[in-house]
C-alpha cells in the first residue's frame, strides 16, 4: 500500500458529522471528473482489495449504484441519490446500504446502540476548492441520523476505508496526469 501524498483530516466534533478534509497534486476540474464519472470513480472507489462496479446519472434527481466486490466475490451495493449539483464546486447526495447483507446490518445496529435498523442512511456533500498551483482540496461531509449511527459507521472502518481510497485517488490521478 503506498502512503499519502497529503494527510486526510478527520472531523467528527459535530454530533453527527463525520468530515473528511484531503489535499490531492491535481487540477480541480480533473478531481471533480474523478467523483462525477462512472469509469473514474470505479477506479478508485472503496478499499484496495475491492473492485467496483458504477452506473451513474450525475444529475440532480439522477441515481447511482457502486457496487463495490470483494476479492470472493461478495459484493456491497452503496444507492444514493444526488440532490444538489453545482458543477465544479460542489455535489450533495443521499446514500443507503440498504441492500447489504444480514450480518453487515446486525453488527451496525448494534453499534449504533439498537436504534438503527442497520441500515447506513447519510446525506453526503463533497465540496471541491481550487488551492492553485494543480492542487485540489476536496472536504467530505457525511451527516448520519444520529450520532450513535455515525459513531457505528467510523467502527465499521470508514476512516481507514476513505484514508485508502484516496490513497487510490492519488495514484490515479498521477496516471491521468
Amino acid at each position: 500500500m503506498t502512503t499519502e501524498a497529503h494527510p486526510m483530516q478527520v472531523d467528527v466534533s459535530s454530533p453527527r458529522d463525520f468530515v473528511l478534509t484531503r489535499t490531492f497534486d491535481a487540477p480541480k476540474d480533473l478531481v471533480w471528473k474523478c467523483w462525477t464519472d462512472a469509469d473514474h470513480l470505479a477506479a478508485w472507489w472503496g478499499p484496495e482489495i475491492f473492485t467496483n462496479r458504477v452506473d451513474m446519472d450525475f444529475r440532480p434527481g439522477g441515481r447511482q449504484l457502486i457496487t463495490m466486490i470483494d476479492p470472493e466475490g461478495k459484493e456491497y451495493p452503496i444507492e444514493a441519490t444526488f440532490f444538489e449539483i453545482e458543477e465544479g464546486s460542489h455535489f450533495i447526495g443521499g446514500m443507503t446500504t440498504e441492500d447489504y447483507d444480514g450480518d453487515w446490518k446486525a453488527q451496525f445496529a448494534k453499534w449504533a446502540g439498537g436504534n438503527s435498523d442497520g441500515v447506513l442512511k447519510v446525506v453526503m456533500r463533497v465540496d471541491f476548492e481550487d488551492l492553485g498551483d494543480s492542487r485540489t482540496r476536496v472536504t467530505m461531509t457525511q451527516t448520519f441520523p444520529t450520532t450513535g449511527e455515525r459513531d457505528a459507521n467510523v467502527k465499521m472502518g470508514a476512516e481507514p476505508g476513505w484514508r485508502e481510497s484516496f490513497v487510490k485517488l492519488d495514484a490515479y490521478l498521477t496516471r491521468l496526469q
